[in-house]
């Protein structure tokens, strides 16, 4: 479990109010670094997000956002963290208290910094779906205002304003009682009723949401495009997410299999496959549970973690370029892996 540090005695001291309090995320993920207490502060330490340098007797430590951190530095990432929304007396006792308590209770580690004005939690990555229900049971307030805002975003590709997508967006809603109704709708559309361009022996090659819907087919790529436009167009944060997977048994050749993750209120986080099921695969929408078309296997196949506003580069190439499926078969796009 990591450990939590604190500054000042707002945590030390337990108070008898039981506080709301907002926490807003933000953007990216975060790393604790560790160099020697002697060293200068390096210059890569400062800039965007939130950062904190500390020096002792025995150690110089930086949190900061993971993708400034050089390679070989003694580090620990997959942090996300979350602001304390304020603000508070300097001396109000019990805030930070408030918010550790059920995370401690629930077996997650955490890392706090207080500052002059207020309070920055961090938690692992991967916790933050249970941290977000332990929180909201204890009456606390997750909020991402910032950070969600570009996978709410339509693009030529995410084409959710296109009237025939927005259309559906809206007929795939009505009814639906919550966001998770409306993204199970949206989801089993896109899963079922649109075809699978390799599964159905398609040639047309679609890759944007419009194209999509208009011709009921594409492959795992354009699937993606489609079901994020219409989350999108529902007010539901959804990135593009891939996976590196052989194309044979073994491999190589590898290419990029693309999905969707959903920012779901009581869950963070959540990947959803609508590829399209046939025997031997079942992906499903049945959160906290992740039920993927794919495992990720051989030694190098990957699951990646990225969270993409947009469509990668590679993938858009590959669908705009080639004529016909087989053609795109013949170059499936693909993505180095980092040493």
């Amino acid at each position: 479990m990591a450990a939590s540090f604190v500054s000042n005695a707002k945590i030390m001291a337990p108070s008898k109010e039981n506080y709301s309090i907002t926490l807003e995320q933000a953007h990216g993920e975060y790393a604790v670094c560790r160099l020697d207490a002697h060293a200068a502060i390096p210059a890569w330490a400062d800039g965007a997000g939130f950062v904190t340098i500390s020096r002792s007797a025995h150690e110089l430590s930086i949190v900061c956002l993971a993708d400034r951190v050089p390679a070989g530095t003694v580090h620990e990432g997959g942090w996300t963290c979350l602001r304390f929304v304020g603000p508070f007396a300097f001396g109000a006792t019990g805030i930070v208290l408030s918010v550790v308590r059920p995370l401690s209770e629930g077996k997650l580690g955490v890392f706090v910094v207080s500052t002059f004005d207020g309070d920055h939690l961090l938690v692992k990555t991967a916790d933050l779906p249970e941290a977000i229900r332990l929180l909201a049971d204890a009456g606390h307030v997750l909020t991402l205002p910032d950070a969600l805002a570009p996978y709410l975003q339509f693009d030529q590709y995410i084409d959710g304003n296109a009237p025939a997508v927005a259309a559906k967006a809206a007929e795939l809603a009505a009814g639906c009682a919550s966001d998770e109704a409306i993204v199970a709708s949206c989801f089993r559309f896109v899963r079922d009723a649109i075809r699978h361009s390799v599964d159905f022996n398609l040639a047309q090659v679609t890759c944007s949401a419009s194209e999509v819907l208009e011709h009921g087919s594409g492959l795992c790529y354009a699937k993606s495009h489609l079901l994020a436009a219409l989350l999108r167009a529902n007010g539901i944060p959804t990135a593009l997410c891939y996976q590196r997977l052989a194309v044979g048994a073994d491999g190589p050749p590898f290419c990029l299999h693309g999905l969707n993750a959903v920012h779901l209120k009581n869950h963070g986080w959540y990947r959803i496959d609508a590829r399209g099921n046939k025997p031997g695969m079942d992906a499903q929408f049945l959160p906290p549970r992740e039920m993927l078309a794919y495992p990720a296997l051989t030694a190098q196949e990957r699951d990646l973690p990225e969270l993409w506003a947009a469509p990668l580069p590679q993938v858009v190439e590959a669908l705009s370029r080639c004529r016909t499926v087989e053609e795109v078969a013949r170059n499936w796009p693909d993505i180095a892996l980092l040493p």
